[in-house]
């Protein structure tokens, strides 16, 4: 957790989601989860929370720590970007092995086994997943049924986090997706991946007045910057405790050689936010969720 901390600042929500998987993941390397299916993990929380720079900073964590254990595989998949890779695909490239199958319960198995040959385990990292159901090819029905299977898999050898939008991520992973909503993503089969397997964790934005001036040193990479009163009630207001947000309108670490204590040396202070800036910005937070 100490390289974790060095990277970016941890609530009680985010720390216990990090503990949870760093055990896991020594769970994994241990061979103490065969027969196990309940340590996957679906990350929800709000757009801007900070959910994929808590995912990176797990990963590349994982990745120091268990180098020569674990291929770790993190997707982002992108609403704007081209065709989507499968996702047994990429790890045959990781992996350097080619599967014989072209089914997903077929390549799961066949998975497993060359985990098990070549003394490997898995460790696969999905954000934004909600967009694999946005797109129609054939190649990305597949690629979200290699996903529901790795819930399935018994072999100790795979652990799977799929992180998304806290609203509809769990209606598509769940099979309860409304009808209403179903011409919004045409891949999706009603795929339940089961709350037992995939149990749902929620990250917040940053709104304990600690959290959030801590969130702010980390941001800013120094733990003595203190500020005016005034300066923090404009940054919360501003940023709603969203993690996005606050690296938007933070002064750049240039400009925190300040005095600290006084509002008019800082360059802010010159800058006065209206009542419709604030709106701005408390509309965008509140829109998060549909977006």
């Amino acid at each position: 957790m100490k390289e974790l901390r060095s990277k970016l600042y941890l609530d009680s929500s985010r720390t216990e989601f990090a503990s949870d998987i760093f055990n896991t993941v020594q769970l994994l390397v241990a061979d103490k989860l065969k027969g196990s299916t309940s340590h996957r993990r679906l990350l929800l929380g709000q757009k801007g929370v900070g959910k994929t720079a808590l995912l990176n900073a797990i990963q590349e964590v994982i990745a120091l720590h268990f180098s020569d254990q674990i291929i770790c595989v993190f997707k982002s998949y992108d609403p704007c970007a081209g065709p989507i890779e499968r996702i047994t695909d990429t790890i045959s490239a990781r992996l350097g092995y080619a599967f014989n199958a072209t089914g997903s319960y077929d390549r799961m198995k066949e998975l497993e086994q060359e985990l098990t040959k070549q003394g490997k385990y898995l460790v696969v990292i999905a954000d934004d997943f909600q967009n694999c159901f946005r797109k129609q090819p054939e190649n990305v029905r597949s690629n979200i049924a290699d996903f529901y299977l790795f819930g399935e898999a018994r072999g100790g050898r795979i652990h799977c986090i799929i992180c998304g939008n806290s609203n509809i991520l769990r209606q598509l992973c769940f099979g309860k997706l409304p009808e209403h909503r179903k011409p919004e993503f045409p891949a999706y089969e009603g795929y339940d991946f089961n709350s037992t397997k995939f149990p749902a964790v929620r990250i917040y934005p940053f709104l304990q007045p600690d959290d959030f001036k801590q969130v702010i040193y980390t941001i800013l990479c120094d733990e003595k910057a203190l500020f005016a009163p005034e300066l923090y009630r404009r940054w919360y207001l501003t940023s709603g405790g969203y993690a996005r947000i606050l690296h938007m309108v933070l002064p750049s670490s240039d400009d925190t050689n300040v005095d600290p204590y006084t509002i008019s040396s800082n360059p802010w202070d010159n800058q006065t936010i209206s009542l419709s800036e604030t709106s701005f910005y408390y509309q965008y937070s509140m829109l998060c969720p549909l977006i």
